[in-house]
Protein backbone atom coordinates (compact mmCIF):
# COMPACT_ATOMS: atom_id res chain seq x y z
CA UNK A 1 0.00 0.00 0.00
CA UNK A 2 1.59 3.57 -0.53
CA UNK A 3 1.99 6.15 2.11
CA UNK A 4 -0.83 8.09 0.83
CA UNK A 5 -3.24 5.80 1.34
CA UNK A 6 -1.67 4.57 4.33
CA UNK A 7 -1.94 7.92 6.03
CA UNK A 8 -6.01 8.24 4.19
CA UNK A 9 -6.55 5.10 6.38
CA UNK A 10 -4.86 5.69 9.48
CA UNK A 11 -7.20 8.96 9.39
CA UNK A 12 -10.35 7.52 8.74
CA UNK A 13 -9.83 5.28 11.17
CA UNK A 14 -8.61 7.71 14.02
CA UNK A 15 -12.05 9.66 13.81
CA UNK A 16 -13.04 7.43 16.58
CA UNK A 17 -10.55 9.26 18.37
CA UNK A 18 -11.94 12.60 17.76
CA UNK A 19 -15.14 11.81 18.19
CA UNK A 20 -17.47 12.32 20.87
CA UNK A 21 -17.64 9.22 23.39
CA UNK A 22 -20.79 7.88 24.41
CA UNK A 23 -21.80 6.32 27.87
CA UNK A 24 -21.80 2.18 27.44
CA UNK A 25 -25.01 0.29 26.31
CA UNK A 26 -25.76 -3.48 27.32
CA UNK A 27 -27.76 -3.67 23.83
CA UNK A 28 -27.48 -7.35 21.98
CA UNK A 29 -26.98 -7.17 18.68
CA UNK A 30 -30.52 -8.82 18.25
CA UNK A 31 -32.41 -5.66 19.81
CA UNK A 32 -29.82 -3.30 16.76
CA UNK A 33 -32.43 -0.93 15.37
CA UNK A 34 -31.08 0.37 12.18
CA UNK A 35 -32.53 3.77 10.25
CA UNK A 36 -32.02 4.31 6.11
CA UNK A 37 -33.17 7.89 5.33
CA UNK A 38 -33.61 7.97 1.73
CA UNK A 39 -33.48 11.90 0.51
CA UNK A 40 -34.61 12.77 -3.00
CA UNK A 41 -33.39 16.04 -3.12
CA UNK A 42 -35.02 19.02 -5.34
CA UNK A 43 -38.82 18.70 -3.93
CA UNK A 44 -40.75 16.33 -5.46
CA UNK A 45 -44.18 16.76 -6.77
CA UNK A 46 -46.74 14.74 -5.26
CA UNK A 47 -49.01 14.55 -7.70
CA UNK A 48 -46.76 12.59 -9.86
CA UNK A 49 -46.19 9.93 -7.23
CA UNK A 50 -49.01 9.16 -4.08
CA UNK A 51 -51.19 12.21 -4.16
CA UNK A 52 -52.21 13.13 -7.89
CA UNK A 53 -54.98 14.92 -9.08
CA UNK A 54 -57.87 14.04 -11.42
CA UNK A 55 -57.84 15.14 -15.26
CA UNK A 56 -60.79 17.34 -14.50
CA UNK A 57 -58.59 19.63 -12.44
CA UNK A 58 -56.44 19.81 -15.50
CA UNK A 59 -59.28 20.69 -18.04
CA UNK A 60 -59.97 23.16 -15.66
CA UNK A 61 -56.60 24.58 -15.35
CA UNK A 62 -55.55 24.26 -12.28
CA UNK A 63 -52.76 21.26 -12.18
CA UNK A 64 -50.24 20.54 -14.78
CA UNK A 65 -50.76 16.59 -15.75
CA UNK A 66 -47.42 15.64 -18.10
CA UNK A 67 -49.04 12.19 -18.14
CA UNK A 68 -52.39 12.64 -19.91
CA UNK A 69 -53.86 10.26 -17.70
CA UNK A 70 -56.19 9.66 -14.66
CA UNK A 71 -54.76 8.28 -11.60
CA UNK A 72 -55.92 5.40 -10.36
CA UNK A 73 -56.90 4.79 -6.25
CA UNK A 74 -54.35 3.99 -3.88
CA UNK A 75 -56.13 2.34 -1.21
CA UNK A 76 -54.86 2.40 2.91
CA UNK A 77 -55.81 -1.01 4.52
CA UNK A 78 -56.83 1.93 7.70
CA UNK A 79 -59.25 2.54 5.02
CA UNK A 80 -58.09 6.17 3.65
CA UNK A 81 -57.09 6.46 0.35
CA UNK A 82 -55.56 8.55 -2.29
CA UNK A 83 -54.84 9.20 -5.87
CA UNK A 84 -51.49 7.29 -7.94
CA UNK A 85 -49.89 8.13 -10.76
CA UNK A 86 -48.96 6.15 -13.12
CA UNK A 87 -45.05 6.59 -12.16
CA UNK A 88 -46.05 4.83 -9.07
CA UNK A 89 -46.25 1.37 -10.99
CA UNK A 90 -43.11 0.06 -9.79
CA UNK A 91 -43.86 -0.20 -5.44
CA UNK A 92 -47.45 -1.03 -6.34
CA UNK A 93 -45.88 -4.72 -5.73
CA UNK A 94 -44.30 -3.69 -2.17
CA UNK A 95 -47.17 -1.87 -0.88
CA UNK A 96 -47.47 -3.79 2.22
CA UNK A 97 -43.93 -2.93 2.60
CA UNK A 98 -44.18 0.91 3.64
CA UNK A 99 -47.14 3.55 4.34
CA UNK A 100 -47.98 6.53 2.29
CA UNK A 101 -48.15 9.61 4.64
CA UNK A 102 -49.38 12.64 2.63
CA UNK A 103 -50.44 16.52 3.39
CA UNK A 104 -47.13 17.34 5.57
CA UNK A 105 -46.50 20.79 6.45
CA UNK A 106 -42.91 21.49 5.98
CA UNK A 107 -42.70 25.59 6.91
CA UNK A 108 -44.95 28.85 6.51
CA UNK A 109 -41.83 31.04 6.32
CA UNK A 110 -39.41 29.48 4.42
CA UNK A 111 -39.23 27.77 0.74
CA UNK A 112 -35.75 27.44 0.47
CA UNK A 113 -34.00 23.77 -1.04
CA UNK A 114 -31.43 24.38 2.44
CA UNK A 115 -33.67 25.61 4.44
CA UNK A 116 -36.66 22.83 4.28
CA UNK A 117 -33.89 20.36 4.28
CA UNK A 118 -32.39 21.38 7.31
CA UNK A 119 -36.21 21.85 9.05
CA UNK A 120 -36.33 18.26 7.76
CA UNK A 121 -33.24 16.29 9.04
CA UNK A 122 -32.73 19.31 12.20
CA UNK A 123 -35.76 20.55 13.00
CA UNK A 124 -34.74 23.92 12.43
CA UNK A 125 -34.44 26.00 9.09
CA UNK A 126 -30.66 26.90 10.12
CA UNK A 127 -29.30 23.50 10.46
CA UNK A 128 -27.74 21.35 13.69
CA UNK A 129 -27.57 18.50 15.22
CA UNK A 130 -29.32 15.93 12.66
CA UNK A 131 -32.12 12.65 13.84
CA UNK A 132 -29.70 10.50 13.17
CA UNK A 133 -27.53 11.90 16.10
CA UNK A 134 -31.04 11.10 18.68
CA UNK A 135 -31.95 7.96 17.05
CA UNK A 136 -28.02 6.08 17.69
CA UNK A 137 -27.86 7.77 21.76
CA UNK A 138 -29.32 4.41 23.35
CA UNK A 139 -27.37 1.98 21.62
CA UNK A 140 -24.06 3.66 20.46
CA UNK A 141 -21.94 2.32 17.12
CA UNK A 142 -18.69 3.57 16.68
CA UNK A 143 -21.01 6.19 13.86
CA UNK A 144 -24.06 7.23 14.12
CA UNK A 145 -24.59 7.09 10.59
CA UNK A 146 -22.57 7.07 7.61
CA UNK A 147 -23.54 9.49 4.45
CA UNK A 148 -23.76 7.96 0.57
CA UNK A 149 -23.41 12.06 -1.74
CA UNK A 150 -23.89 15.45 -0.37
CA UNK A 151 -27.23 16.99 1.13
CA UNK A 152 -28.30 20.40 1.01
CA UNK A 153 -28.09 21.11 4.50
CA UNK A 154 -25.93 22.79 7.50
CA UNK A 155 -25.71 19.28 9.62
CA UNK A 156 -23.47 20.03 12.83
CA UNK A 157 -23.05 15.72 13.23
CA UNK A 158 -19.24 14.67 14.79
CA UNK A 159 -20.30 11.44 14.20
CA UNK A 160 -21.18 10.76 10.75
CA UNK A 161 -18.64 10.16 7.77
CA UNK A 162 -19.68 10.88 3.94
CA UNK A 163 -18.74 7.34 2.34
CA UNK A 164 -18.44 5.66 -1.46
CA UNK A 165 -17.52 2.34 -2.25
CA UNK A 166 -14.22 3.05 -3.46
CA UNK A 167 -13.24 4.77 -0.13
CA UNK A 168 -14.58 1.96 1.81
CA UNK A 169 -12.81 -0.35 -0.23
CA UNK A 170 -9.29 1.64 0.68
CA UNK A 171 -10.75 1.00 4.36
CA UNK A 172 -11.07 -2.33 3.89
CA UNK A 173 -7.31 -2.73 2.18
CA UNK A 174 -5.88 -0.35 4.73
CA UNK A 175 -6.37 -2.19 7.54
CA UNK A 176 -3.81 -4.93 7.57
CA UNK A 177 -1.36 -1.98 7.41
CA UNK A 178 -2.25 -0.19 10.23
CA UNK A 179 -2.37 -3.23 12.48
CA UNK A 180 1.01 -3.37 13.00
CA UNK A 181 0.93 -0.18 14.56
CA UNK A 182 -2.24 0.26 16.68
CA UNK A 183 -1.13 -2.62 19.12
CA UNK A 184 1.99 -0.29 19.95
CA UNK A 185 -0.29 2.39 20.41
CA UNK A 186 -3.02 0.95 22.97
CA UNK A 187 0.37 -0.81 25.08
CA UNK A 188 1.80 2.81 25.59
CA UNK A 189 -1.39 4.65 26.35
CA UNK A 190 -2.56 1.73 28.73
CA UNK A 191 0.94 2.51 30.15
CA UNK A 192 0.23 6.06 30.27
CA UNK A 193 -3.21 5.42 31.73
CA UNK A 194 -1.79 3.66 34.76
CA UNK A 195 0.29 6.69 35.75
CA UNK A 196 -1.62 9.13 34.79
CA UNK A 197 -5.44 8.48 34.30
CA UNK A 198 -7.04 10.49 37.65
CA UNK A 199 -10.70 11.26 36.15
CA UNK A 200 -10.65 14.02 38.92
CA UNK A 201 -7.80 16.11 36.68
CA UNK A 202 -8.24 17.46 33.80
CA UNK A 203 -5.53 16.00 31.76
CA UNK A 204 -5.77 13.06 33.64
CA UNK A 205 -9.48 12.40 32.13
CA UNK A 206 -7.61 13.21 28.66
CA UNK A 207 -5.57 10.48 29.14
CA UNK A 208 -8.55 8.18 29.63
CA UNK A 209 -10.60 9.63 26.91
CA UNK A 210 -7.61 8.97 24.68
CA UNK A 211 -7.16 5.49 25.96
CA UNK A 212 -11.08 5.08 25.50
CA UNK A 213 -10.63 6.40 21.70
CA UNK A 214 -7.74 3.86 20.76
CA UNK A 215 -9.83 1.10 22.08
CA UNK A 216 -12.63 1.98 20.10
CA UNK A 217 -10.59 2.96 17.22
CA UNK A 218 -9.10 -0.66 16.98
CA UNK A 219 -12.77 -2.34 17.12
CA UNK A 220 -13.80 -0.38 14.44
CA UNK A 221 -10.20 -1.50 12.87
CA UNK A 222 -11.77 -5.01 13.50
CA UNK A 223 -15.27 -4.18 12.11
CA UNK A 224 -13.75 -2.88 8.88
CA UNK A 225 -11.53 -5.40 8.70
CA UNK A 226 -14.36 -8.09 8.04
CA UNK A 227 -16.33 -6.48 5.51
CA UNK A 228 -17.05 -8.04 2.18
CA UNK A 229 -17.81 -5.87 -0.69
CA UNK A 230 -19.27 -6.74 -3.91
CA UNK A 231 -17.89 -5.22 -6.95
CA UNK A 232 -20.09 -2.25 -8.46
CA UNK A 233 -19.78 -3.90 -12.00
CA UNK A 234 -20.95 -0.11 -13.57
CA UNK A 235 -24.08 -0.30 -10.92
CA UNK A 236 -23.65 2.62 -8.06
CA UNK A 237 -26.60 1.87 -6.27
CA UNK A 238 -25.56 -1.97 -6.06
CA UNK A 239 -22.39 -0.97 -4.81
CA UNK A 240 -24.05 1.69 -2.04
CA UNK A 241 -26.75 -1.11 -0.90
CA UNK A 242 -23.81 -3.62 -0.44
CA UNK A 243 -21.61 -1.27 1.91
CA UNK A 244 -25.04 -0.38 3.37
CA UNK A 245 -25.31 -4.37 4.10
CA UNK A 246 -22.47 -4.49 5.70
CA UNK A 247 -22.22 -1.63 7.85
CA UNK A 248 -25.28 -2.38 9.24
CA UNK A 249 -24.64 -6.35 9.36
CA UNK A 250 -21.33 -5.19 11.33
CA UNK A 251 -22.99 -2.33 13.63
CA UNK A 252 -20.28 0.04 12.20
CA UNK A 253 -23.25 2.72 12.36
CA UNK A 254 -26.99 2.68 13.25
CA UNK A 255 -28.04 4.81 10.48
CA UNK A 256 -27.13 6.02 6.77
CA UNK A 257 -27.95 8.84 4.75
CA UNK A 258 -28.97 7.50 1.16
CA UNK A 259 -28.85 10.18 -1.09
CA UNK A 260 -30.86 8.03 -4.20
CA UNK A 261 -30.03 10.52 -6.75
CA UNK A 262 -27.20 13.07 -7.27
CA UNK A 263 -26.13 16.09 -8.76
CA UNK A 264 -28.76 16.72 -11.74
CA UNK A 265 -29.26 12.95 -12.78
CA UNK A 266 -32.72 13.57 -12.05
CA UNK A 267 -33.57 16.63 -11.90
CA UNK A 268 -37.17 17.37 -10.05
CA UNK A 269 -36.51 21.48 -9.37
CA UNK A 270 -38.94 21.56 -12.37
CA UNK A 271 -39.58 25.52 -12.41
CA UNK A 272 -38.89 25.36 -16.73
CA UNK A 273 -42.00 24.46 -18.46
CA UNK A 274 -39.76 21.84 -20.51
CA UNK A 275 -38.59 20.29 -17.18
CA UNK A 276 -41.87 19.86 -15.82
CA UNK A 277 -43.85 18.18 -19.10
CA UNK A 278 -41.20 15.72 -19.68
CA UNK A 279 -41.00 14.42 -16.29
CA UNK A 280 -42.72 11.38 -15.96
CA UNK A 281 -39.82 9.38 -17.16
CA UNK A 282 -37.47 10.78 -13.97
CA UNK A 283 -40.27 9.45 -11.09
CA UNK A 284 -40.33 6.34 -13.25
CA UNK A 285 -36.60 5.63 -12.80
CA UNK A 286 -36.93 6.87 -9.05
CA UNK A 287 -39.92 4.35 -8.38
CA UNK A 288 -38.09 1.54 -10.04
CA UNK A 289 -35.07 2.37 -7.48
CA UNK A 290 -36.74 2.35 -4.24
CA UNK A 291 -38.41 -0.47 -5.33
CA UNK A 292 -35.04 -2.13 -5.90
CA UNK A 293 -33.91 -1.04 -2.19
CA UNK A 294 -37.13 -2.23 -0.70
CA UNK A 295 -36.76 -5.56 -2.42
CA UNK A 296 -33.04 -5.66 -1.65
CA UNK A 297 -33.89 -5.06 1.90
CA UNK A 298 -36.60 -7.94 2.00
CA UNK A 299 -34.02 -10.20 0.15
CA UNK A 300 -30.94 -9.41 2.31
CA UNK A 301 -30.51 -11.41 5.77
CA UNK A 302 -29.40 -9.42 8.75
CA UNK A 303 -28.99 -12.76 11.03
CA UNK A 304 -30.33 -16.60 10.53
CA UNK A 305 -34.24 -15.54 11.18
CA UNK A 306 -34.37 -11.78 10.07
CA UNK A 307 -34.00 -9.66 6.77
CA UNK A 308 -32.51 -6.21 6.59
CA UNK A 309 -36.19 -4.70 6.25
CA UNK A 310 -37.06 -6.61 9.66
CA UNK A 311 -34.42 -4.20 11.39
CA UNK A 312 -33.86 -1.30 9.54
CA UNK A 313 -36.65 1.55 9.63
CA UNK A 314 -36.80 3.53 6.26
CA UNK A 315 -37.83 6.85 5.32
CA UNK A 316 -38.44 8.45 1.78
CA UNK A 317 -38.32 12.27 1.62
CA UNK A 318 -37.56 15.52 -0.30
CA UNK A 319 -37.54 18.96 1.14
CA UNK A 320 -40.66 20.08 -0.13
CA UNK A 321 -43.61 19.34 -2.49
CA UNK A 322 -44.81 21.10 -5.30
CA UNK A 323 -46.84 24.05 -6.87
CA UNK A 324 -49.71 22.27 -9.05
CA UNK A 325 -48.27 24.76 -11.69
CA UNK A 326 -47.04 28.82 -12.07
CA UNK A 327 -49.52 31.68 -12.04
CA UNK A 328 -49.94 33.04 -15.33
CA UNK A 329 -48.33 30.07 -17.58
CA UNK A 330 -50.66 27.76 -19.82
CA UNK A 331 -51.56 24.75 -18.09
CA UNK A 332 -50.17 22.59 -20.62
CA UNK A 333 -46.40 24.72 -20.82
CA UNK A 334 -46.24 25.20 -16.73
CA UNK A 335 -43.17 24.68 -14.80
CA UNK A 336 -43.61 24.05 -11.07
CA UNK A 337 -42.47 25.83 -7.96
CA UNK A 338 -41.89 25.04 -4.29
CA UNK A 339 -44.51 24.30 -1.58
CA UNK A 340 -43.58 23.72 1.47
CA UNK A 341 -47.69 23.77 2.73
CA UNK A 342 -47.42 19.71 2.15
CA UNK A 343 -45.46 17.17 1.22
CA UNK A 344 -45.00 13.16 1.24
CA UNK A 345 -43.00 10.82 3.13
CA UNK A 346 -42.97 7.39 2.78
CA UNK A 347 -41.98 4.79 5.76
CA UNK A 348 -41.84 0.91 6.13
CA UNK A 349 -39.62 -1.13 7.76
CA UNK A 350 -38.85 -1.99 11.28
CA UNK A 351 -41.38 -0.37 14.22
CA UNK A 352 -43.51 1.28 11.04
CA UNK A 353 -47.07 -0.60 10.36
CA UNK A 354 -47.15 -0.71 6.28
CA UNK A 355 -49.72 -0.58 3.65
CA UNK A 356 -51.26 2.73 5.40
CA UNK A 357 -52.14 5.65 3.67
CA UNK A 358 -52.28 8.71 6.37
CA UNK A 359 -53.22 12.37 5.96
CA UNK A 360 -54.60 14.61 2.96
CA UNK A 361 -54.09 17.34 1.11
CA UNK A 362 -57.18 20.27 -0.04
CA UNK A 363 -57.93 21.30 -3.45
CA UNK A 364 -58.66 17.83 -4.17
CA UNK A 365 -61.24 19.61 -7.21
CA UNK A 366 -61.92 22.35 -9.38
CA UNK A 367 -64.82 23.41 -7.49
CA UNK A 368 -63.33 23.03 -3.62
CA UNK A 369 -64.12 25.73 -1.09
CA UNK A 370 -60.45 26.44 0.14
CA UNK A 371 -60.22 27.46 4.12
CA UNK A 372 -59.11 30.61 5.31
CA UNK A 373 -56.22 29.09 6.08
CA UNK A 374 -55.22 28.03 3.26
CA UNK A 375 -55.58 31.26 1.17
CA UNK A 376 -53.77 33.02 4.08
CA UNK A 377 -50.55 31.60 3.07
CA UNK A 378 -51.38 30.90 -0.71
CA UNK A 379 -53.31 33.68 -1.90
CA UNK A 380 -52.24 32.90 -5.34
CA UNK A 381 -54.20 29.40 -5.10
CA UNK A 382 -51.69 27.87 -7.02
CA UNK A 383 -50.69 25.04 -3.97
CA UNK A 384 -52.08 22.08 -2.65
CA UNK A 385 -52.20 22.06 1.21
CA UNK A 386 -52.74 19.66 4.13
CA UNK A 387 -55.43 19.28 5.57
CA UNK A 388 -56.23 19.76 9.20
CA UNK A 389 -55.30 16.31 11.20
CA UNK A 390 -56.64 14.74 14.35
CA UNK A 391 -54.00 13.06 15.89
CA UNK A 392 -56.34 10.90 18.27
CA UNK A 393 -58.38 9.52 15.33
CA UNK A 394 -55.47 9.67 12.77
CA UNK A 395 -57.68 10.96 10.51
CA UNK A 396 -57.35 13.95 8.11
CA UNK A 397 -60.18 16.26 9.17
CA UNK A 398 -62.79 17.57 7.11
CA UNK A 399 -63.25 21.33 8.20
CA UNK A 400 -61.89 24.31 7.52
CA UNK A 401 -60.25 26.80 9.65
CA UNK A 402 -60.49 30.57 9.00
CA UNK A 403 -56.99 30.98 10.51
CA UNK A 404 -53.63 29.07 10.60
CA UNK A 405 -52.73 27.45 13.86
CA UNK A 406 -49.56 25.71 13.39
CA UNK A 407 -51.08 22.43 15.45
CA UNK A 408 -54.00 21.61 13.82
CA UNK A 409 -51.92 20.29 11.24
CA UNK A 410 -49.48 16.86 10.39
CA UNK A 411 -46.48 18.52 10.46
CA UNK A 412 -42.57 17.22 9.68
CA UNK A 413 -41.85 17.18 13.80
CA UNK A 414 -44.34 14.77 14.43
CA UNK A 415 -43.21 12.63 11.52
CA UNK A 416 -39.71 12.59 12.97
CA UNK A 417 -41.33 12.66 16.67
CA UNK A 418 -42.44 8.70 14.71
CA UNK A 419 -39.12 7.76 14.54
CA UNK A 420 -38.31 8.89 17.88
CA UNK A 421 -41.13 6.62 19.28
CA UNK A 422 -40.02 3.77 17.10
CA UNK A 423 -36.41 3.99 18.42
CA UNK A 424 -37.29 4.88 22.17
CA UNK A 425 -35.88 8.16 21.93
CA UNK A 426 -36.81 9.45 25.44
CA UNK A 427 -39.56 12.55 24.46
CA UNK A 428 -37.30 15.63 26.21
CA UNK A 429 -35.47 15.44 23.01
CA UNK A 430 -38.77 15.10 20.85
CA UNK A 431 -39.00 17.93 18.26
CA UNK A 432 -41.70 20.82 18.82
CA UNK A 433 -44.01 22.41 16.71
CA UNK A 434 -43.48 25.98 18.23
CA UNK A 435 -41.26 27.52 19.68
CA UNK A 436 -41.22 26.49 23.66
CA UNK A 437 -44.15 24.47 22.74
CA UNK A 438 -45.07 20.50 23.87
CA UNK A 439 -43.61 17.86 21.85
CA UNK A 440 -45.61 17.73 18.51
CA UNK A 441 -47.59 14.28 18.71
CA UNK A 442 -46.38 10.88 17.15
CA UNK A 443 -48.77 9.31 14.09
CA UNK A 444 -49.13 6.13 16.81
CA UNK A 445 -51.55 4.60 14.17
CA UNK A 446 -48.01 3.86 12.56
CA UNK A 447 -46.45 2.20 15.02
CA UNK A 448 -45.99 -1.34 15.27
Amino acid sequence: MRRRDLLFTAGALGLSLLLPGRAPHAARARDRRFFLDIIVPGGLDQTMLFDARPLAMTQAGLVHNPLGEEPAPWQGTNGTASLTASPAAPLHPLRDRFSVVNGILMSTSFDGHDQNTNVLLTGSPFGGPSLHTELNADAPAPLDYIRFGTVFAQLQDARAVELTPPGLRRLVQGVGELSAVAPAVERYLSAQTDALGDPSQRFGAGVLALRDGTASAQALQAQLASIQLAGDDGDPLGAQLSVLREVFRLGIARGAMFAIVTGNELQFDTHAAPEAVTQAPRYLDLCERLARVFRFLAATPYDDTRSLLDVVTVMVSSEFGRTMRQAGAPIDGTGTDHNPLANSVLLGGAGIRSGLVVGATDFQTAGEELSGAHLALDPARVKVMGRPFDFATGAARGDRPATFVATDYLHIASVVNTLYAAFGVDRSAWRTVERNGPPAPAIAGLLA
